[in-house]
């Protein structure tokens, strides 16, 4: 690393240097006592040199003359000082012309107070984001998404220095290659996807999504850095457990997830929920602690959605309750807005979770019963089913009056609906990242009309999962997920029960691994 520095710093005495070498050359001095050190040797040789062999002005009046060794040393040292001084306060000069342009942004709040649309170009220069999201795309192609709060400078149409916060980085696969500078690490990448985030005490988080990139500490060290590596950069590159969503990788738009195609947001992978009697009392405290999670099943949205967008759920019972856990991975979470006093009966609408529950022991699964009409799939009306012991069930935090709240409807013409009836239990715990939740709620089996013959052990009812989310009022339903589906039907959950996947009701917990299996992808 010293080495560089005494190339940088003969090209800067030599007034050889670039602005590009001139920020680098900035970048390694700072907080950095050994290449300072290097640094001063090249500048006072060169201002010794400057001394003895320069133009020198008029010779002054005659005074006693001090050793000239001294004064070459004095006069060297405290050269290469000032220009120490001002190397390490050198900022590149922001260019004139736009090196990106803001594409999106999501709950942004710009330390400026500035009012920042889509489509805003952003000159070269410091970015600060109190709050929020921003997609920032440079002229080179590379797309950066910013979250706040963070600062970065944007220094050219393909480099960029993140002081502080985190960014995910995705580079062009064609261009010139993307260099993202930190206080203590340089990385660079072409055609590849990182997470990078600067921590209060100066230190680098890196992870790599896709691709290879070069990691260079600023303190010593360099290593290449493949798909599923995580690394913290501070004196030295030391690796750190890759945690999938530590960024935010994707700015959560109005459209996302994925959108309808011929599937609505993801491909269902599991046919089954596994129900298992709880290992011991039940504390509706959304600490899931004391929950067994054999049972638990892992779904998604489609990429480049998933990490933000998903579901790990769990389910038990005993003989008077069934109990229902969630972890959401939610941008927004628990931010809805929607009131369970609400008479338009548009609960989901803010974000939560629903469930197709069936405890009609009778029945077994699959369902054969059918909904109201619909414009998507036209039926007569006299053939909704109006069983009471098919539930429709959606649960959702409100968070003006920080209420875990429950709306229930029953049969497939959805009748007798209920807001907040009295004896369930339910409880929600935001992630301490701020994108995700957990939810866990008692449901008492007589709220869900089986109090005299509830599920037992052995049983194969039918149950579907779903997740919706808002965007950031907490007001607009933006999309969902559908999980624990009967493959072999197809339809729409809410008309047809066909539709619904297996509900196992296990005699014991603790399930040997391989019971909870993915539907195979085709």
């Amino acid at each position: 690393m010293t080495a560089e520095v005494r190339q940088l710093a003969q090209a800067h005495c030599d007034g050889t240097l670039s602005r590009a070498g001139a920020a680098r050359l900035s970048a390694l001095l700072r907080d950095n006592p050994e290449n300072q050190r290097a640094f001063l040797e090249v500048a006072a040789v060169h201002a010794r040199l400057q001394a003895e062999f320069g133009p020198v002005a008029a010779p002054p009046a005659a005074r006693p003359r001090p050793d000239r060794r001294v004064r070459y040393f004095a006069g060297g040292l405290a050269a290469a000082a000032a220009v120490l001084v001002a190397v390490l306060a050198f900022r590149p000069e922001p260019e004139r012309v736009a090196v990106a342009v803001l594409t999106n942004s999501a709950a942004a709040q710009w330390h400026d107070g500035a009012a920042r649309a889509p489509g805003t170009p952003l000159p070269a220069g410091r970015v600060a984001l109190d709050a929020g999201v921003a997609e920032i795309a440079f002229r080179d192609g590379t797309v950066a998404v910013v979250e706040g709060p963070a600062e970065i400078d944007l220094v050219g149409a393909s480099s960029a220095f993140l002081h502080v916060g985190q960014v995910v980085v995705r580079a062009a696969a064609g261009g010139p290659g993307f260099a993202l500078e930190t206080p203590t690490a340089r990385v660079a990448e072409r055609g590849t996807e990182c997470g990078v985030r600067v921590e209060a005490a100066g230190e680098t988080i890196l992870q790599v999504y896709d691709g290879e990139v070069l990691a260079t500490g600023k303190g010593g060290g360099a290593e290449t850095l493949g798909t599923g590596r995580a690394v913290r950069v501070a004196g030295s590159i030391e690796t750190v457990p890759f945690w999938p969503e530590r960024f935010v990788r994707v700015l959560p738009a109005k459209d996302n997830p994925a959108g309808r195609g011929t599937h609505p947001y993801n491909r269902a992978a599991f046919d089954a929920v596994h129900i298992v009697p709880p290992p011991g009392p039940v504390r509706i405290d959304a600490d899931l602690a004391d929950w067994d999670l054999s049972g638990q099943f892992h779904a998604a949205c489609d990429p480049p959605y998933g990490g933000n967008h998903a579901l790990d759920a769990a389910m038990m019972y005993d003989a008077t309750h069934l109990y229902v856990s969630a972890r959401v991975r939610d941008p927004f979470p628990m931010r809805s807005q929607v009131s369970p006093r609400d008479g338009r009966d548009l609960f989901g609408g803010g974000g939560g979770v629903a469930l197709r529950l069936s405890t009609d022991r009778a029945a077994g699964w699959p369902l054969a019963a059918e909904g109201l009409p619909t414009t998507r799939r036209p039926l007569p009306t006299d053939r909704a089913d109006p069983n009471d012991k098919l539930a429709f069930l959606m649960l959702w935090f409100h968070q003006p009056t920080r209420e875990a709240c429950l709306h229930v409807r029953y049969g497939m013409d959805f009748h007798g609906g209920r807001v907040n009836p009295p004896g369930y239990r339910g409880a929600f715990r935001e992630d301490a990242d701020g994108r995700g939740y957990t939810l866990e709620y008692a449901l008492p089996w007589e709220l869900l009309h089986a109090a005299a013959d509830p599920p037992r052990a052995g049983d194969v009812l039918a149950a579907t999962w779903l997740v919706h989310w808002a965007n950031e009022s907490g007001r607009v339903w933006k999309g969902q997920l559908i999980d624990v589906t009967n493959p072999r039907d197809t339809g729409w959950n809410f008309q047809r029960a066909a539709t619904w996947g297996r509900a196992v009701y296990h005699p014991l917990g603790n399930l040997p691994p391989g019971t909870v299996v993915p539907l195979s992808v085709p």
